[in-house]
């Protein structure tokens, strides 16, 4: 079991048919379909634990958002080990966190 968190920023446009609300409660959704344990208390954030390799996590918030709007940055607190994925504009959070990898 691993301890993870997401933060993110949706933008608020539809994409693929999905708008902000959607992707909003699909990110909340693909957390839940992970993990039986999660905190949820501030608004784009949420920590939670799950069985899940991190590739699988990245993979499951990545195919909640929009990536060519969106962005989310996934960590395992339990090691340094971290993904990104949708856009990034600001590229420093590769020197504040040097083992992040683009997911």
């Amino acid at each position: 079991m691993s301890t993870y968190f997401v933060s993110f920023t949706l933008e608020d446009t539809t994409v693929g048919g999905r708008d902000y609300n959607a992707r909003w409660g699909d990110i909340y959704d693909a957390i839940h379909a992970i993990s039986t344990r999660y905190w949820e208390s501030t608004a784009a954030f949420i920590a939670f634990e799950s069985d899940e390799a991190i590739r699988s996590v990245t993979q499951a918030v990545k195919d909640a958002i929009a990536p060519t709007t969106d962005t989310a940055l996934i960590r395992s607190m339990d090691a340094k080990e971290a993904r990104i994925v949708g856009v990034i504009l600001d590229e420093d959070i590769f020197q504040i966190m040097p083992y992040l990898k683009r997911g």
